[in-house]
């Protein structure tokens, strides 16, 4: 039963990870439903068959009456099965590689095996996550000069870089980041394709592969003296218990838009009054605002909050790309609000997550999903605007998203022990970049393309 149930996710992403589990628990079921509605229908009819193919073997050995079979019969057959379960297993121990039940070739127990560790790894994580709610952050901070009042973060959902008239995409799908003053990285690569994995490794210090969580963006920001703001149009499932949530939930003010998991629907346009309101707020103390949106989430259609001005192969990317410029014209509301209530002191940075795959693409249902097995996944647009910005800049790098939280104090003008390192991530040089494609860390340059569909 449980098979059948996996069998449309493992069409597209392949055997369970820690981030397809994370993803599972921490989903709300708004998302969840989008999600399920999503997939295409053979992948559900696949499923159904192998499920009735299985309830139906299973009534037929009922109703067949077993001849006894010979004590040696039965042992030959325990001692094939455990060969068969164990050999591969054992095989590895003895290669120095460890021995692990998931490794079997019995793939039937590999599943469940599997699932069941990486189900104890995602409550170990959780827990461990819960154990620092409350712990104080190690930064070490020697300095502090920011050299703005107001600093922005704007975090999208699912963009990919290549479908954005600003990296030179031939329909306009970015008017404004076109065209705006600021300085542009071409080449930013998200850590992880979804969104999870891929926020655990940007807003939070990760070393040597692990996720440190008492220090983050926020911890970082209050301990040096910012007044700290969390902007979510993202849901969340329980109290506080997704990766970014968790992150929110420590700053001075978070404010979530979808309040329980059976969120609904909200247009990440609802952010710009609560945006508003808190930057009118008097305080002395410099400003941080993070802005977490809904940006272009599949189903795309339901991102948008007018027909597609854009018509493009199909329904599901017309919407894709006119939420693209949806979420362009929000960043342009954002700047135009904190020049207008901050008196034109600030400076913004907007990335995306993550990006997406294609699916079907060569058909006339061709859509976008979330995949991990090209550089499209992880190519995410990476802008910066500030107020005294004279010129438009790109900067021709690859930089990777695991580096993020280092720019991070760069920008605000944070000097820490552990992020003062000599690394610059405002520099030409480039990043060795490696990608968590919910496994492992892999080299991004090592993956197949999947180019944008022009038309």
């Amino acid at each position: 039963m449980i098979c059948s149930v996996y069998i449309p996710e493992a069409i597209f992403y392949g055997s369970p990870s820690v981030g397809i589990i994370a993803s599972l628990f921490e989903t709300n079921a708004q998302e969840s439903w989008e999600y399920l509605q999503s997939l295409p229908i053979y992948s559900y009819v696949i499923s159904l068959l192998f499920l009735l193919f299985a309830i139906g073997f299973a009534v037929f050995a009922l109703k067949v009456k077993p001849s006894p079979m010979k004590k040696t019969t039965v042992m030959t057959l325990i001692c094939l099965i455990t060969v068969a379960v164990l050999y591969k297993p054992w095989s590895n121990y003895h290669k120095g590689k460890g021995f692990q039940l998931s490794d079997t070739r019995v793939s039937l127990i590999g599943f469940y095996w599997v699932n069941y560790q990486l189900i104890k790894e995602y409550q170990r994580q959780k827990a461990e996550m819960s154990a620092v709610k409350n712990q104080q952050s190690t930064w070490e901070i020697s300095a502090v000069n920011p050299k703005y009042k107001n600093y922005v973060v704007i975090i999208g959902e699912s963009m990919r870089a290549d479908y954005l008239s600003m990296y030179g995409y031939p329909i306009e799908t970015t008017p404004f980041l076109a065209k705006t003053t600021g300085l542009i990285i071409d080449g930013y690569i998200s850590a992880a394709p979804n969104t999870q994995p891929s926020l655990a490794r940007t807003l939070y210090l990760y070393k040597e592969n692990d996720t440190q969580f008492q220090n983050n963006i926020i911890t970082l920001a209050k301990q040096a003296g910012f007044k700290t703001y969390w902007l979510s149009n993202q849901g969340f499932s329980g109290e506080f218990d997704s990766v970014a949530a968790r992150v929110g939930a420590g700053s001075d003010k978070p404010h979530f838009t979808q309040l329980s998991s059976d969120s609904i629907n909200i247009n990440d346009k609802t952010l710009l009054q609560i945006f508003r309101t808190e930057l009118q707020e008097s305080d002395d103390a410099p400003k941080l605002f993070v802005l977490h949106l809904m940006g272009s989430h599949p189903l795309f259609c339901r991102r948008i909050d007018m027909a597609p001005s854009i018509r493009f192969k199909n329904d599901e990317m017309s919407c894709y790309l006119e939420s693209l410029r949806q979420t362009d014209a929000l960043i342009k509301n954002v700047v135009d609000l904190v020049k207008t209530e901050s008196n034109n002191n600030y400076s913004l940075i907007y990335f995306s997550d993550h990006g997406l795959s294609h699916r079907e693409k060569e058909s006339e249902q061709g859509t976008l999903q979330v995949g991990n097995e090209h550089k499209e996944n992880y190519q995410v647009p990476f802008i910066r605007i500030s107020s005294d910005d004279s010129e438009r800049k790109i900067l021709k790098t690859q930089r990777s998203a695991f580096n993020f939280i280092y720019g991070f104090a760069q920008w605000l003008g944070i000097q820490e022990k552990t992020l003062s390192n000599g690394y610059q991530f405002f520099s030409e040089k480039p990043d060795d970049v490696k990608v968590f494609n919910w496994h492992q860390n892999i080299d991004f340059n090592q993956l197949p393309s999947d180019p944008a569909i022009m038309q």
